[in-house]
């Protein structure tokens, strides 16, 4: 199953250059915690369902991505190819698992110096006009000047250096140059016309420089022969080639005149401090030559410029140096290093520099292919109170040791007028079981002198102070109404004389999908997802006990407590999921024959009611070959919309099918019906659940895993027919 995974998701990019060694790569994160934990997600159970009973088939990259699109929009598989397919080989070995996470891969740094820039391209490196002449520059055949004299005698002479490198200078005739510095030449010719001049005074300026040929062979983007100026140097020789690729090295560019190695040229020091250092100027016939890479370190997470960095012997210190240094957030007590280890396997070490803060410099050793990540503090800030309410200055605060209320709340003048102070919660959550309990305290009795009143305060308190100022309740009304809004509303009034005064329905009006949403029902809803989670955890609780004490192998028992980690982070979600308080209601029309009946509910204040317009399509979700929306066609069964993309798969619940309606009520065979067999409506969502007992992804966390599956599939189906 593993491989069929891996080479689907390699199928996503296949268009793109990327090494051979990519499906192992692949391989390698499925068999990882976070590849197992994508199998399990949603995207990674669709690609399952779609693939594996399609083995063998043969799929083209554009059908597999419009698939996977449909499948699942969040999982952007056209983004992740292309950024995949702009990756060289070293940036996919440090990255394929950031990109997996939703997370931007690591660049081997330097190398985009060498894109070109506009129109021009690298050009304008090459061109060394108005470049000036230094005093070391070797004259050579091609060299021409301009000479003035001025003084008794005046003139101005152009002469050029020919292909046996002399020149002809007025009166003196044929002088040989080729090989003087350019910082000797004017006092030689003032020699030389000196004696056939008298009292005249000499200028010499450069008027054109000579073309030399070079060569740049190696890892370069365009290795080959160049006609560059005299002044070129190893530098801006390399930019007119493209630079080197990102199989070539930066740090060791070799300067080769002779057939002989001159200098090693290290690009880093220009690149990271602007010190250009060594850059030797060029001669006819000199080669440049850019190697191999040498070995290579990533550094991510918590610093100012992530990326792959080339070595030269740095140890830590450096690299994270190179990589910006730290920032404020990191925790130095736990920088992370994944090392291949001899070619065999790899291995995890967590560094702890805090220790070494007062040096300068800590040598830890790095090498070839390690991965360093620098991970971020703990984020949650420990001494923090709340007070919320009716007070003048609501907000958070600084925890003091030995922090009560009166010192929160001094006195009378805390308070905006209309605060109730006979009743001030303290709201307490336990950082262990995170269960709540409130404190109520007496404002008039604490200022009368009852210290029982004064509560001592701890991390993460809410203290809230109500009010018995009374508010008008209002409604919201959006939507295909005549004249949408806020309504205030009196007590008892109805929805039908809200609707009436909004002027009734628009044309377009779909009645059947109208969305009532109340907050007094989203808070009973919000208490039994928490009754829920507070069982589900004490059930995890027992199964780590159960695993930890169970007689299983090891890898069976290292595999049981991921999956319990990860079911505790799904409960994380779970509990931060804030339910909508939807209402299911009917409404009729006209609007004469639904006053004062059954479903005229009397409103509460923040009620919202949205009346949508018609939809136009009907969605199937679930355990199918392409979930996606369906044209909605009148009188059209659920078989019918089911067949539209493909079937159930072989791990979907045939028998399980559901409708969840428009208006939010839901239709299953537990209600008696053949939902197969029912006349849908737009809007309607029908979903193929999956079935459990042919794909049980946790076999030690079964009963739990369960409710998770199907809560998690609930909460897609409701969140995707909420954004219609």
């Amino acid at each position: 199953m593993k491989k069929i995974i891996a080479s689907v998701l390699l199928l996503f990019f296949s268009a793109s250059t990327i090494f051979a060694q990519n499906l192992s790569q692949v391989n390698q994160y499925l068999s990882s915690p976070q590849g197992k934990a994508f199998l399990r997600s949603a995207e990674g159970q669709r690609l399952i369902a779609k693939y594996t009973q399609g083995k063998g088939q043969k799929t083209s990259d554009a059908a597999f991505v419009e698939t996977a699109k449909n499948a699942n929009p969040t999982l952007e598989v056209p983004e992740v190819a292309n950024k995949l397919g702009a990756l060289s080989g070293i940036e996919l070995f440090f990255s394929s698992k950031l990109l997996f996470d939703n997370k931007e891969p690591l660049h081997q740094y330097g190398y985009d110096f060498f894109q070109p820039k506009g129109q021009e391209g690298n050009q304008n490196f090459v061109e060394m006009i108005n470049v000036p002449v230094g005093p070391d520059y070797i004259i050579g055949p091609g060299d021409a000047f301009k000479i003035t004299l001025w003084g008794i005698t005046e003139g101005i002479f152009d002469i050029e250096v020919n292909n046996e490198g002399k020149i002809v200078l007025p009166k003196v005739g044929v002088v040989e140059v080729a090989g003087l510095a350019y910082g000797n030449f004017e006092a030689f010719v003032g020699e030389k016309l000196g004696k056939y001049y008298e009292s005249v005074n000499i200028g010499v300026t450069v008027s054109k420089l000579r073309s030399i040929q070079v060569f740049v062979a190696g890892e370069v983007n365009a290795p080959g022969s160049y006609t560059v100026s005299s002044l070129a140097t190893v530098f801006n020789t390399l930019i007119t080639a493209g630079g080197p690729t990102k199989r070539g090295s930066l740090r060791d560019i070799q300067f080769i005149r002779g057939g002989h190695v001159l200098a090693h040229v290290d690009l880093y020091s220009f690149m990271l401090e602007g010190k250009k250092g060594f850059d030797p100027t060029l001669q006819a016939g000199d080669t440049i030559f850019v190697p191999i890479v040498g070995p290579v370190a990533a550094v991510s997470g918590v610093v100012y410029r992530p990326g792959i960095y080339e070595l030269k012997g740095e140890d830590l210190s450096d690299l994270l140096s190179f990589a910006g240094g730290l920032l404020p957030t990191s925790d130095l007590s736990r920088i992370q290093v994944t090392r291949v280890e001899a070619h065999e396997k790899k291995i995890i070490k967590d560094e702890n520099v805090s220790l070494k803060q007062s040096r300068q410099h800590f040598g830890l050793a790095v090498k070839n292919l390690d991965n360093v990540e620098v991970y971020p503090i703990y984020q949650e800030i420990d001494n923090i109170i709340y007070l919320d309410g009716a007070v003048k200055s609501p907000g958070a605060y600084e925890l003091v040791p030995g922090m009560r209320v009166k010192d929160l709340l001094p006195g009378p003048e805390a308070f905006v007028n209309g605060a109730y102070l006979p009743h001030i919660e303290v709201l307490r959550t336990n950082q262990k079981n995170f269960e709540t309990k409130i404190l109520t305290i007496d404002f008039d009795k604490l200022q009368a002198g009852d210290e029982k009143q004064n509560v001592l305060l701890q991390p993460h308190d809410q203290v809230v102070v109500s009010s018995v100022k009374k508010t008008e309740a209002v409604v919201t009304l959006q939507g295909e109404v005549a004249r949408p809004g806020k309504y205030r509303i009196t007590k008892g009034e109805k929805l039908s004389s809200v609707l009436i005064r909004a002027g009734g329905f628009t044309s377009n009006a779909y009645l059947f999908g109208i969305k009532f949403i109340r907050q007094s029902v989203a808070e009973a809803q919000s208490k039994a997802t928490r009754a829920v989670v507070s069982k589900l955890k004490e059930q995890l609780i027992y199964k780590g006990q159960e695993v930890e004490t169970a007689a299983l192998g090891q890898n069976q028992k290292t595999s049981s407590t991921v999956e319990i980690n990860k079911s505790q982070q799904l409960l994380a979600l779970l509990e931060q999921r804030v339910p909508a308080g939807r209402v299911i209601i009917n409404i009729t029309f006209p609007l004469d024959t639904y006053i004062d009946g059954p479903n005229d509910i009397e409103l509460e204040d923040g009620d919202e009611i949205t009346i949508p317009t018609v939809f136009k399509t009907i969605n199937v979700l679930g355990e199918v070959y392409i979930p996606t929306g369906v044209v909605f066609m009148e009188g059209k069964k659920a078989d019918y919309y089911l067949a539209q993309v493909g079937g159930a798969t072989k791990n979907g619940d045939k028998n399980g099918v559901y409708v969840i309606r428009a208006d939010g009520s839901v239709l299953s065979k537990e209600q008696g019906i053949n939902v197969v067999a029912t006349v849908l409506l737009p809007g309607d969502s029908l979903v193929v659940p999956q079935s459990l007992d042919t794909f049980n992804l946790w076999a030690n966390v079964r009963d739990v895993t369960r409710w998770f599956y199907e809560a998690a599939l609930g909460f897609a189906v409701i969140a995707n027919y909420l954004k219609q």
